[in-house]
């Protein structure tokens, strides 16, 4: 015969939290483990606060104001339309082609290209960047093309703004006091021989050197004459004027260097 079940006879108990509610009986909400005191915060994670000085509320602008950038015609969302290119790149790029096309010509020996594309560039660019580069190679070509007058010419203008912007200007220097030797302007030529520094290039150093001997002697001073030259020989004693130099410094009567 079949055994009996252990739950049988007897009523199986139910945990008073599983029995349903008696009727009309509404059970007490337990309370919350957090209820009846304040919850604790860790002191690395401060309760939030009400700013003292909130941030101002943006003002409200007028349509009129600052108005946004337009966006171009088929451009996205929020995309401004490129600005255009700066003049100055252009303009640039013009008046180095410019100069660029005479110092080609001059290079070349074409000195009347050379001149030709210098003054277009001074007629074009009276202020321009490369405006010193210009005035050289005019100068050089006007040399070149046996013009020395307006060279001369243009070379006191030159140095009347103290050569400034321009390159090589201790070049330019004596190549202006070789004119002004030319011209019979020997006060002139002294002062312009002696403006070159010890920087100078030797070639340049040489040529002031003995354009200020010959500029000595042109204007009656022969014992700063025959210093300047007996410089010149110590500094340069196979130089290009060396037998010049030693002819000024023989006894009377030897011949003068032109």
């Amino acid at each position: 015969s079949p055994q009996p079940s252990p739950l049988e006879g007897e009523r199986v108990r139910v945990p008073p939290s599983l029995q349903p509610a008696t009727r009309g009986v509404v059970p007490s909400p337990q309370p919350s483990p957090l209820e009846g005191e304040r919850a604790r915060v860790p002191p690395s994670l401060p309760t939030a606060t009400r700013p003292e000085n909130p941030l101002p509320r943006p003002e409200r602008r007028d349509a009129t104001e600052n108005p946004l950038p337009q966006r171009g015609r088929g451009q996205g969302e929020g995309v401004v339309a490129p600005a255009p290119a700066p003049a100055d790149a252009d303009s640039l790029a013009q008046e180095s082609a410019l100069v660029g096309r005479a110092l080609t010509a001059l290079s070349a020996g074409e000195a009347a290209s050379a001149l030709a594309s210098a003054n277009d560039y001074l007629g074009r660019y009276p202020a321009g960047s490369l405006r010193g580069e210009a005035e050289t190679v005019r100068l050089d070509a006007l040399v070149a093309l046996g013009r020395r007058g307006e060279a001369l010419a243009l070379l006191d203008a030159l140095a009347a703004k103290g050569f400034a912007g321009l390159p090589r200007p201790d070049e330019l220097r004596v190549l202006r006091g070789d004119l002004l030797l030319e011209q019979g302007r020997f006060t002139e030529a002294l002062a312009s021989f002696g403006a070159p520094g010890p920087d100078a290039a030797p070639t340049l150093r040489e040529r002031a050197l003995y354009g200020e001997a010959v500029a000595r002697a042109r204007l009656g001073d022969a014992q700063g004459s025959r210093r300047d030259f007996a410089r010149y020989l110590q500094a340069f004693p196979e130089g290009r004027h060396a037998k010049e130099a030693r002819e000024a410094l023989a006894p009377a009567g030897a011949k003068q260097p032109l």
